[in-house]
């Protein structure tokens, strides 16, 4: 998670993203032992605030294992819907559960793709 950690804030410094700044999460691939023991340890430690959601648990596991959903994600996934296995006090207190309408429109979006093998992939969006 420390990893994780480091890419993250690396990606959101390198970008001048205030801290202050609402952050969409969208988790591509994690399981949701791996949300609560790796996505969230790493995220609770950052200065952000992030609205997370999981694509894995929305469109099941044989749809969400393959790396081009990172690309796709944003646009096939329902954000707004609950997430199921996963509830708010899993969560750390600078990280709200699900994407919600009137924060569709934040500028930015990451999206975080995990392997088991050790390929991370951690795209920022942005809205234009």
């Amino acid at each position: 998670s420390a990893q994780l950690e480091n890419n993250i804030e690396k990606i959101l410094k390198g970008n001048n993203i205030d801290e202050e700044e609402s952050i969409n999460m969208l988790g591509a691939s994690c399981l949701p032992w791996q949300i609560k023991s790796y996505e969230f340890v790493a995220l609770k430690r950052l200065p952000y605030k992030f609205n997370y959601q999981n694509i894995k648990l929305i469109l099941g596991e044989g749809l969400a294992g393959f790396n081009n959903l990172n690309i796709i994600a944003p646009f096939v996934t329902e954000p707004c819907k609950p997430l199921e296995f996963i509830h708010q006090e899993d969560a750390a207190h600078n990280i709200s559960l699900g994407i919600f309408p009137e924060q569709l429109d934040n500028n930015y979006t990451l999206v975080h793709n995990y392997s088991l093998g050790g390929n991370n992939t951690i795209l920022l969006l942005k809205q234009h």
